[in-house]
């Protein structure tokens, strides 16, 4: 997967305080695989309809990331489900 390190002022100042204050319900989500313990995501090739989805609701503030790196497999994509 590609990354795209951000400025310094939004990795060391702006995301500290976008997570302390939650802003725009910012979290960190981490989903691991139950044996083996590793990091789970979306298949890529399951990826798309999450992405569009999401891609309107985010905006403009990341669209630069997909300009940047236009690949679904570049993008790690969570999908949350109910239980029940």
């Amino acid at each position: 997967m590609a990354y795209l390190k951000p400025p310094w002022f939004t990795r060391t100042i702006f995301n500290k305080i976008a997570m302390a204050a939650g802003v725009g319900g910012s979290e960190t989500l981490t989903v691991t695989k139950r044996v083996s313990r590793q990091p789970r995501e979306v298949p890529v090739p399951q990826r798309a309809p999450v992405i569009a989805a999401y891609r309107p609701l985010a905006g403009k503030v990341v669209e630069g990331y997909w300009r940047q790196l236009p690949d679904d497999a570049d993008h790690p994509v969570f999908a949350l489900t109910p239980k029940g």
